[in-house]
């Protein structure tokens, strides 16, 4: 489902700093994740629409989940850690768009991304912090919506230093999943579309990132695939933590897959960028 974003009205206008409103030597990346964070907690009914379609699939999942863990545990999660674990699952989840990858791509492929490619800045930095600039509210909304839940239904999480640790790992998550839809998006400077790309994007998320089903469901082998992978870095970690388990070492391994996807969109857009110069579109 695709949350809609509505043209905010005049009396719902955010509190956050105006574009002119930004001291001059505010950095242009910061100056850019600042008016798109105003931009998103301005628009009010999508706020609202989006904590709504997040209770709705917390709620639907958690209650499946747990229904089958019953009195007992399902791969070592109870009641209550399979409730908090899908509670942070589905933040990351809601809180992203789930076009942002398709339109992105759609963007390249278009030769829209050509009008970006004279700033001196480069595009893929200025898009991933507009895109991590607009999500926060709605990220801050679902946070909210799903700790209020937790503790109404089961109290405090079953652990505060892993809950702790939930709360950085849940922003590495969001993080690391847009710089990879962008890294997925690439492939549109050549093949001028991202269909294709979206949807194996999405599966392998929600398989392999343990983002519908506890990741210990999963077979070994799968578990060991998606280690692999980034995937369950973008779902899985801060899940896991969120549900009780002290694993910093989880954080550390967000951080590192972050260095490496940033790395390799940055050389896909650069090489995008190359192949749109010669091409000339």
């Amino acid at each position: 489902m695709t949350i809609p974003t509505p043209t905010p009205t005049p009396g719902s206008q955010s509190t956050l700093p105006r574009p002119q409103a930004l001291p001059p030597r505010v950095p242009a990346l910061v100056r850019t994740f600042i008016v798109a964070a105003s931009r998103s907690a301005g628009n009010r009914v999508s706020l609202a629409l989006t904590g709504v379609v997040y209770v709705f699939v917390l709620i639907a999942i958690s209650s499946l989940w747990m229904a089958i863990a019953g009195t007992g545990t399902i791969a070592g999660y109870d009641r209550t850690m399979v409730f908090w674990y899908m509670a942070a699952t589905e933040i990351g989840a809601i809180a992203v768009p789930l076009r942002l990858l398709e339109k992105t791509g759609n963007q390249i492929g278009s030769g829209e991304i050509a009008a970006e490619m004279v700033r001196p800045i480069s595009p893929l930095l200025v898009r991933l912090a507009s895109e991590l600039g607009a999500i926060a509210p709605r990220l801050i909304v679902c946070g909210g919506l799903g700790l209020i839940i937790g503790l109404v239904q089961f109290g405090l999480p079953p652990n505060g230093w892993a809950a702790a640790l939930a709360v950085p790992s849940l922003i590495l998550a969001v993080a690391l999943n847009i710089i990879n839809q962008h890294l997925f998006a690439s492939d549109s400077f050549w093949l001028r579309e991202a269909g294709s790309a979206w949807f194996i994007h999405q599966k392998l998320l929600f398989i392999l990132g343990g983002l519908l089903i506890p990741f210990q469901v999963l077979p070994d082998t799968l578990r060991t695939v998606a280690w692999l992978t980034p995937f369950p870095l973008m779902a899985y970690a801060p899940a896991r933590l969120a549900a009780g388990f002290v694993e910093p070492w989880l954080l550390l391994a967000q951080a590192a897959w972050i260095l490496v996807i940033s790395l390799a969109a940055g050389a896909a857009f650069r090489r995008g960028q190359n192949h749109l110069v010669r091409i000339g579109g």
